[in-house]
C-alpha cells in the first residue's frame, strides 16, 4: 500500500510546521502547507492528496469549509478539520462539507494520528462502495435497466413477470416466479410483521416505498437487497400494478458493516489504553507502597496480612491493564523470531492440562514453517486464551486442533479483508467442535468486557487480549463459526523479512541492587516520584526530585558535582522525556539515561533516543525491577 499523501492548510506557520513534523514522523508524506483556500485548491489540483488537514478559520474571502466545499466537488478530495473554537452556524456549515472528521485545537498525537487513521480508512471504503456502485450503474445502462431483478406483480402482489437478473439474484425462473406471491417465494422470515404493515401502509397510500430486505434464494442462502417498490396506476388513477426494483447490496453492507467495526474497535482501543495507561500510574505507586511497607514490617506483624491483600489485588489489577493493553495494542512486547510451529509443540502439553481430559487436543505442525516477527510470551497467551475459549465452548467434551503452515495471501483474500497484505504469511488455526456463536455474538467477540458467561465466570478481556496481542504483532485474525458444528480462528503473521532484529523490550527477572551514585528523577505525576524517590533512595541513591523538563534542567544546571543517571517518563508536559535527556545529555556527557512509561504509544518515542532495551523500564515496575535496571544500566 502506498504512503499517505496529505495536504495542511493553516494560516499559522508555527502550527502548519508542527503538524507537518507529526505527520512526517508517523510516516505520511507531506505534499503542500497551504496558508489560503486559493493555494489549498493550487496544490490539490497538481498533487492530488489523500486527505486534506483543513483549518476551518484560514483567512482570505474564502474560508476553510468553502474550501472543502470545492475540494470535495472538483477532485473528490476529502478533509478533517481543524478547528480551535466554532459557533453553532459554523458547525452547520461544517456539517455541509461532510468532513471525515474533527480535530479540536490542540490536539495531541494520539488524537492526530487516529483521526488521520480513519479518515483515510472512510475515505477508502467510500471510495470502494462508490466504485462499486459506479460499476453496477454502467451495467444498468448497458443493460437498458435490466441488470438489476425487475418483478412487476397485480394489486394483490402476485408476480407477473420477472427480468433475467431477477432469476439470477433469487434463482427462481420466471416459470417459477410468475404467479406466485413474493412471500411465499423469497421471504427470508428475518423481518418482523410490522416491517411488512409499515411497506403495505406506504404503498396503499399510494407512496413509493424504498429500503433494505433480508430475501432467501431458492437454494436457502440468504441475501441483502435494495428494493424500491413504485405503485402503477391507470389514466383514471386506478392502482393496476406493482413494479419493484431489487439489487443485490450483499456485499456493500459488509463492507459498511466491517467499516463500522473497524472504526468501533478502533474507539474503543484508544479508550482501553487511555484507561490502562492512567491505571499503571496509579498501580505503581499501589504496589510500591506495597511492596515498601512488607519490606519494613516482621513476619508476625498483624499488619502484614491486610498489606499482602493490597499487594495481591494490585498484582491482579495490573494483569488486567495488561490485558486491556494487549486489546489496544499499546502494550509493550519483546519481539523475536519465532517459529510457530515450535511454539505450538512446546505448549501443546500444558494446553491439554488447560483443557481437560474429555478434550482431545490435536497438533498438526508445517516442519518448515516461516520464521515470524513476535513476542514468544504473548503468542502462548493467545494460544492460552483460545483453548479456554475452545474449552468453555464444548462442555461435554469435543476435538481441539492447532494447525500451522505456510500460505500466501492473495489480492482475493485482502478484497475480502483490507486489514490484510498480499504476500508470505504464516497461518496458524485453532478449530474445535463446540456450540458455535450466532452471528450477533461473533460481531461482539474481541469487544473488551463482552462475554457470554455467567457472572463471576469470566473478565471479557480473553479474546479481546487476543485480538489487540495479534494486531499488534502485525497480523490479522479472523473467525468462521456456526451453531452446533464448532468455531475456527484463523490468525494471519506475516513472515519475517530478512535480517531482522529483536527490539528486546522485555523486563528479565530483577534482584533488588544498592548504589550511591545520584540521579535525576523526572516525573510529572507526584505520587510516581514519590514511590520512586523512595525505592532508589531506599537502595543507598541520591535523588534529585523535578515535575517537568524545565525543573529538571534548572536543577540540573543548579547541581554542583556529578549526575550519574536520568530516569524521565517519556511524555510530560512542555518538554518531552527524550527532549529532556537530549539536552540534559548535551550538557553532562557521559550521562545515562533510563525512560519510564505505560505503554507503546509513548515507548514509541523512545526510539528517538536509544532502541536499546537497557533505556527503558515499563511501568507498573517493582522497586526491585527499578533498582535492577538501574544498577544494570549505571555499570553498562
Amino acid at each position: 500500500m502506498s504512503t499517505p499523501r496529505l495536504l495542511i492548510v493553516e494560516d499559522e506557520s508555527i502550527i502548519s510546521r508542527d503538524i507537518a513534523q507529526q505527520l512526517r514522523h508517523f510516516g505520511y508524506e507531506v505534499v503542500g502547507q497551504a496558508m489560503s483556500a486559493a493555494e489549498c485548491l493550487a496544490i490539490a489540483e497538481r498533487e492530488h492528496p489523500n486527505l486534506v488537514l483543513m483549518d476551518i478559520h484560514i483567512a482570505g474571502p474564502a474560508d476553510g469549509i468553502d474550501a472543502a466545499l470545492e475540494l470535495r466537488e472538483r477532485f473528490s478530495i476529502q478533509c478533517v478539520f481543524l478547528t480551535a473554537y466554532a459557533t453553532d452556524d459554523v458547525v452547520a456549515r461544517a456539517t455541509q462539507a461532510r468532513p471525515l472528521g474533527y480535530l479540536i485545537k490542540p490536539f495531541d498525537q494520539l488524537s492526530l494520528r487516529t483521526t488521520i487513521e480513519i479518515a483515510l480508512n472512510t475515505d477508502r471504503a467510500e471510495r470502494q462502495l462508490r466504485e462499486k456502485d459506479a460499476s453496477l450503474q454502467l451495467q444498468a445502462a448497458a443493460l437498458q435497466a435490466t441488470a438489476n431483478g425487475i418483478v412487476i406483480t397485480d394489486p394483490d402482489g402476485n408476480i407477473q413477470w420477472v427480468n433475467p437478473a431477477f432469476s439470477a439474484l433469487t434463482g427462481f425462473t420466471p416459470a417459477e416466479a410468475i404467479g406466485r406471491n413474493p412471500r411465499e417465494l423469497v421471504r427470508s422470515g428475518t423481518h418482523p410483521r410490522e416491517f411488512y404493515e409499515d411497506m403495505w401502509k406506504t404503498l396503499l397510500g399510494g407512496m413509493v416505498w424504498e429500503g433494505e430486505l433480508t430475501n432467501r434464494r431458492k437454494d436457502g442462502s440468504v441475501y441483502t437487497e435494495h428494493q424500491t417498490i413504485t405503485p402503477v396506476r391507470n389514466a383514471d388513477g386506478v392502482l393496476t400494478h406493482y413494479i419493484g426494483i431489487k439489487r443485490d447490496i450483499t456485499e456493500q453492507k459488509r463492507l459498511r458493516e466491517q467499516l463500522n467495526q473497524s472504526q468501533k474497535m478502533d474507539v474503543l482501543g484508544k479508550l482501553a489504553g487511555g484507561v490502562a495507561h492512567d491505571f499503571n500510574n496509579l498501580l505503581t505507586v499501589i504496589n510500591g507502597t506495597a511492596e515498601l511497607a512488607l519490606d519494613d514490617l516482621p513476619e508476625d506483624h498483624p499488619l502484614r496480612p491486610d498489606f499482602l491483600n493490597i499487594q495481591e489485588s494490585g498484582q491482579r489489577a495490573a494483569r488486567l491493564t495488561r490485558q486491556l493493553l494487549a486489546f489496544s495494542r499499546k502494550q509493550v512486547l519483546s519481539p523475536d523470531l519465532l517459529n510457530l510451529s515450535a511454539n505450538v509443540e512446546g505448549t501443546a502439553k500444558m494446553l491439554q492440562r488447560l483443557i481437560g481430559e474429555d478434550i482431545a487436543l490435536v497438533v498438526e505442525t508445517e516442519p518448515s514453517l516461516a520464521p515470524v516477527f513476535a513476542d514468544p510470551g504473548q503468542f502462548e497467551q493467545v494460544l492460552m486464551n483460545l483453548a479456554v475459549n475452545a474449552r468453555d465452548a464444548m462442555p461435554k467434551g469435543g476435538t481441539l486442533t492447532i494447525s500451522t503452515r505456510n500460505v500466501d495471501v492473495d489480492r482475493a483474500l485482502v478484497a475480502e479483508h483490507p486489514e490484510l497484505s498480499a504476500g508470505p504469511h504464516v497461518l496458524v488455526t485453532v478449530t474445535d467442535t463446540g456450540t458455535g456463536m450466532t452471528p450477533e455474538v461473533k460481531a461482539r467477540i474481541f469487544e473488551p468486557f463482552f462475554t457470554t458467561k455467567g457472572i463471576g465466570k469470566g473478565t471479557g478481556l480473553g479474546l479481546a487480549t487476543v485480538y489487540g496481542i495479534v494486531e499488534q504483532s502485525g497480523g490479522h485474525i479472523l473467525v468462521d463459526t456456526e451453531i452446533d458444528k464448532g468455531t475456527t480462528f484463523r490468525i494471519y503473521l506475516p513472515v519475517a523479512p530478512p535480517n531482522v532484529k529483536a527490539l528486546g523490550l522485555g523486563m528479565d527477572k530483577a534482584i533488588a541492587a544498592r548504589g550511591s551514585e545520584t540521579l535525576l528523577l523526572a516525573d510529572d505525576d507526584e505520587g510516581l516520584r514519590w514511590i520512586t524517590s523512595r525505592f532508589l533512595r531506599a537502595a543507598g541513591y541520591r535523588v534529585l526530585e523535578a515535575k517537568d523538563g524545565a525543573e529538571a534542567l534548572a536543577i540540573s544546571a543548579a547541581h554542583v558535582g556529578p549526575l550519574h543517571a536520568l530516569l524521565a517518563d517519556v511524555v510530560m508536559p512542555g518538554m518531552s522525556g527524550p527532549e529532556l535527556a537530549s539536552a540534559l545529555v548535551a550538557r553532562r556527557p557521559g550521562l545515562k539515561v533510563l525512560f519510564t512509561s505505560g505503554y507503546t504509544e509513548d515507548a514509541m518515542l523512545r526510539k528517538e533516543f536509544s532502541s536499546d532495551a537497557e533505556h527503558f523500564l515499563a511501568k507498573p515496575y517493582t522497586g526491585a525491577q527499578l533498582t535492577s535496571r538501574m544498577r544494570r544500566l549505571l555499570d553498562s
